[in-house]
């Protein structure tokens, strides 16, 4: 649980972890004419913009510059070939291929609306942890983990459930679940999948 997003911060609370995502805020993907590169570029979320929390971005990240406005800017390394005057379709493959890259940071809780909660997973050496899976992965063991101890030893669950960690449980159950749906959805649409009848 500790490695999902969407229950990250419930069980930090609840066992006084270390945080291990970084919020960060308008992705996007930039591109130089000149030099006829491109790359991500993100900006860090203000609480976040100090060099305690920077130090463990992931090292094919860099920060690019620090506005006047305070905000920290962070743009990937590693970058894609994107010549105007060359063929579209290879561009947009070359893209592609740099998207399968760098998603594998850049992870979201799911929302209502397109201002999801975006994040960046920390990359810190000492702790021992971090699991490098997806959250897909991460949250289906999950699932089935408390789906074993529910069917066969229901015993033990009880156990679980009347520790003053039952909460998190709850949580994961409430938030796991939709946060589930919406990403295996995208993954087989290749598609946002957004809840409908919202207005913001």
């Amino acid at each position: 649980m500790y490695n999902i997003p969407c229950i990250h911060r419930a069980f930090s609370l609840t066992y006084g972890c270390a945080e291990l995502f970084i919020p960060i805020r308008n992705i996007k993907f930039m591109i130089d004419t000149d030099i006829r590169k491109g790359w991500v570029q993100f900006q860090v979320d203000d609480r976040y913009a100090n060099g305690n929390s920077l130090r463990y971005v992931p090292g094919n990240y860099e920060k690019v510059k620090y506005e006047d406005n305070g905000k920290y800017l962070m743009r990937s390394k590693k970058r894609f070939s994107w010549d105007i005057h060359g063929d579209k379709k290879k561009r947009i493959e070359g893209l592609k291929r740099y998207h399968g890259f760098v998603r594998k940071d850049l992870l979201y809780i799911y929302g209502d609306n397109r201002l999801w909660y975006m994040y960046i997973k920390k990359e810190i050496s000492s702790n021992t942890h971090i699991v490098k899976r997806n959250s897909v992965t991460l949250i289906f063991a999950v699932m089935h983990w408390l789906s074993e101890l529910v069917r066969y030893n229901p015993e033990k669950f009880d156990m679980l459930m009347n520790t003053n960690q039952n909460w998190l449980v709850r949580e994961f159950v409430d938030n796991a679940l939709y946060q589930y749906i919406d990403e295996i959805s995208c993954e087989i649409t290749e598609d946002d999948i957004m809840t409908s009848g919202y207005r913001k």
